[in-house]
């Protein structure tokens, strides 16, 4: 069970490093992380090298990971890639933004008026997320 505080940045972030984690949690995580970030499928070798888990707790992970659909095999069964499970937590993510409809009908109507490309996106730690985008209708 996680806790919420109202103490100070300090106080929270030591909590925050104090959490448990289940290493077997971390690594199927880093994983669909590694291969998402992927341009296509990688091989057992190739997830090995970038992850550095031993072969056989990877093919283990990677074999629940195929089996809940979250990974799956190419059809030589040489290399596997990201399942669709990560589509449907994806687009979950996306239907819990109660301000993606409105930010919509602002990109269309930015893309009208401009006749630019216009993105949503939100800050999310060091990242930015690309929540929705309007491109233009001209080259």
């Amino acid at each position: 069970m996680v806790s919420l505080s109202t103490g100070s940045h300090t106080e929270m972030d030591q909590e925050l490093a104090e959490v448990k984690t289940v290493k077997s949690a971390e690594r199927a995580l880093e994983i669909l992380e590694v291969l998402g970030e992927a341009r296509g499928a990688m091989t057992v070798v190739e997830l090995h090298r970038r992850t550095g888990y031993p072969r056989s707790s990877l093919h283990q992970l990677l074999q629940t990971l195929v089996a809940k659909k979250w990974v799956e095999q190419t059809n030589d069964g040489n290399a596997v890639r990201i399942g669709f499970r990560a589509l449907l937590a994806g687009t979950t993510y996306l239907d819990r933004d109660e301000a993606l409809p409105h930010a919509v009908r602002a990109l269309e109507r930015v893309r009208s008026e401009t006749g630019y490309t216009s993105h949503y996106a939100r800050l999310e730690d060091d990242s930015v997320l690309y929540l929705a985008t309007r491109e233009s209708l001209d080259p």
